[in-house]
């Protein structure tokens, strides 16, 4: 949520005497615990023994009840790593520290998953299939998405793979080992198999598909 979102408590304001909505930023929260980090790189700054202080409450919006949940980052001194906190909302049940943790460290896969999606649209063509078969679209879907969770998770032994390496390779990675490079490669073998299939469909003989083969390369150097 934005830090400019009002919680549902009120002050009167000192100067103009006047009731003021305090932000949700601010304003107390009923529960909170704390745990921490052994190590955490932010902003490729290494903090250690980080203590994540997670706060939570109900938070009324129309007729409805929610969850504010409100975290801050502390390095070892006790001082903020971030200028602000972080305000989560949940229609999920938060009834102890467990689940509020469970919450913000959901809420930390979005950028692994944001960059699936980012990778399954550009790559892929996420809107527009070279794959017209519905199993096999779902299937590179659910393999991307496997793949993309997968690497961040043993990203260091994937780098000795030789069959990682070479599918990378193939995504123009220039010897790196990461998640978007193989993405990448695999995007290759994919459209590389689909090309096959579209010539076993049409029985082409091997001379008619290296023909197209060529004309294709042929047409992309000219272009």
């Amino acid at each position: 949520m934005k830090l400019s979102r009002n919680s549902d408590q009120s002050a009167i304001d000192e100067n103009t005497h006047k009731e003021q909505w305090i932000k949700l930023k601010d304003v107390a929260f009923a529960h909170r615990e704390s745990f921490f980090f052994d190590k955490l790189l932010i902003k490729n700054k290494v903090y250690q023994q980080v203590q994540c202080l997670i706060e939570w409450d109900a938070y009324p919006i129309d007729d409805d009840t929610y969850t504010a949940v409100r975290i801050n980052l502390l390095d070892r001194k006790g001082e903020n790593i971030f200028k602000e906190p972080m305000l989560l909302i949940t229609n999920r049940s938060v009834a102890n520290a467990q689940q509020a943790r469970y919450v913000y460290l959901t809420y930390l896969k979005r950028s692994k998953i944001e960059g699936v999606f980012k990778f399954l649209k550009n790559a892929l063509g996420w809107e527009d299939f070279q794959v017209r078969d519905f199993e096999s679209i779902k299937n590179i879907i659910a393999l991307c998405f496997f793949i993309g969770g997968y690497f961040y998770e043993i990203e260091s032994s994937l780098t000795k793979n030789y069959v990682i390496q070479y599918i990378c390779e193939l995504g123009d990675s220039k010897g790196k080992v990461t998640r978007y490079y193989f993405l990448k490669g695999l995007a290759k073998i994919i459209t590389y198999k689909s090309v096959e299939q579209f010539a076993t469909q049409r029985s082409m003989s091997p001379d008619q598909f290296q023909e197209m083969i060529s004309f294709a390369i042929g047409t992309s150097t000219n272009d």
